[in-house]
């Protein structure tokens, strides 16, 4: 067995082991506040980490860092979430109570309904990439989040498919779910949402470069 094989398999057993365990605090941590308070600061620390792995910061203080992006942006991370939540429950409600109506009027409410239903999936998987990557005001995340899932439909499709992957992954093979059902998924999407991270931030760059060459 080759020298770069064994070092391969080293790495990836590696980066394997780092997910169990950022998963498992992930779970330990959304316990720790009840699930209802905790879930979303586990979940935006979650992304804290995987970000920094994806950044190319290979060896980091993981509980650290884990630990003080949890309790830094523990109110903001429940108030956005909380905030998606109830318009998620509000539209949902909305759509039965429609569907259960008749008349053309009915119907073409229906579909804005779903449109919007459809809207607010897709700005939720950019919540927590973007709510790691940049420092901007609270409900602006939502607002980004929004143009970024619609202005790169691709990455955003891909997204999806991760999403369905991984869930169909837990249903075949339940015991990884304690080990990979959030850091597994938070990677990947963490990963891809990194694509378009990187593509706005050298159009800013640029944009500011252009700007300084015409002043």
């Amino acid at each position: 067995m080759s020298t770069g094989l064994v070092a391969g398999m080293y790495k990836l057993s590696h980066w394997i082991m780092k997910l169990a365990a950022i998963n498992i605090m992930w779970l330990l941590f959304s316990a720790l506040g009840l699930f209802v308070f905790g879930f979303f600061p586990a979940t935006f620390a979650m992304f804290t980490v995987v970000r920094k792995w994806i950044g190319t910061v290979d060896e980091f203080p993981i509980f650290n860092t884990f630990w003080e992006a949890y309790k830094s942006e523990f109110i903001r991370a429940n108030g956005i979430g909380h905030l998606m939540l109830f318009v998620f429950y509000f539209t949902y409600i909305n759509a039965r109570f429609l569907s259960s109506t008749e008349g053309l009027i009915a119907d073409t409410i229906s579909v804005f309904y779903i449109g919007f239903i459809i809207l607010l999936i897709m700005m939720s998987l950019y919540i927590f990439p973007v709510f790691c990557h940049y420092k901007i005001k609270t409900f602006q995340y939502i607002t980004y989040a929004f143009i970024i899932g619609v202005t790169h439909p691709l990455v955003t499709i891909l997204m999806v498919v991760a999403v369905l992957f991984f869930y169909y992954m837990f249903l075949i093979l339940p015991g990884i779910t304690l080990f990979f059902s959030g850091s597994g998924l938070a990677f990947v999407m963490m990963w891809l949402a990194n694509f378009v991270f990187i593509k706005l931030d050298r159009e800013e760059h640029n944009s500011e470069f252009v700007q300084d060459r015409v002043n």
